[in-house]
């Protein structure tokens, strides 16, 4: 099996640089594994990006690993003490 990695420090701000630019579910739509590509895995997102389309174009690729890797060791303080974890 193998797959291909998306991975940087917050892929949901892909082409947020770019006037106009493409988005995170414009590459997953665009991003059609050929015969030696089984997963697209994506790494690393954070919420502030997320939109209604990235979760619809996420939940319906067919190649995308059905999960998402988003690391909550940055969330803020008082975020985690509303769900009763402690910083």
């Amino acid at each position: 099996m193998r797959e291909l990695n998306l991975i940087g420090q917050d892929t949901t701000g892909y082409g947020t640089d770019l006037p106009g630019g493409p988005t995170l579910a414009d590459l997953l739509d665009g991003a059609r594994p050929g015969r030696r590509t089984d997963w697209i895995r994506v790494q690393y997102t954070y919420p502030r990006l997320w939109s209604d389309r990235l979760i619809e174009t996420w939940a319906r690729a067919k190649r995308v690993v059905p999960y998402v890797d988003m690391p909550l060791q940055h969330i803020a303080q008082d975020m985690l003490r509303t769900h009763g974890a402690r910083p």
